[in-house]
């Protein structure tokens, strides 16, 4: 397991668009979400820094209700730089997740949707590619 450290986080986007009107169309599954994931992680050799930054979207898969979600939620990390560079993205990226989930957790619950958990990817060393 690489040696990283979270250091900070902070949201850098949050945008959504929510006609959903009531629970019912919940309960009735007329809301189905389609989910965009990805993670993006940038090291600075030289500070032994780096950023992680997460972009979720989703989106209503039903053209007559109107519902987006993006936020987009970077951390400030440090790492020992003889680690392996993917062990480390994966480390990084395990660390600030549930900083994302909990967000997103919120966000759902405010805008009527609650009991929404945004499920964690399944991330190994190698499945990173630069």
């Amino acid at each position: 397991m690489a040696k990283t450290e979270l250091l900070n986080y902070k949201i850098f986007k949050l945008n959504y668009e929510n006609d959903v009107l009531n629970e019912q169309q919940i309960e009735n599954e007329e809301l189905k979400l389609n989910t965009s994931l990805e993670t993006n992680v940038n090291c600075n050799e030289k500070e032994g820094t780096g950023i992680c930054t997460y972009t979720l979207k989703m989106f209503s898969e039903n053209e007559n209700i109107l519902f987006n979600v993006e936020i987009v939620l970077s951390g400030l990390f440090s790492y020992d730089k003889n680690e392996d560079r993917k062990e480390i993205h994966v480390e990084i990226a395990k660390k600030v997740f549930p900083y994302l989930q909990s967000k997103t957790s919120f966000l759902m619950a405010m805008i009527g949707i609650p009991d929404f958990i945004l499920p964690e990817p399944e991330l190994e060393p190698n499945d990173v590619k630069f």
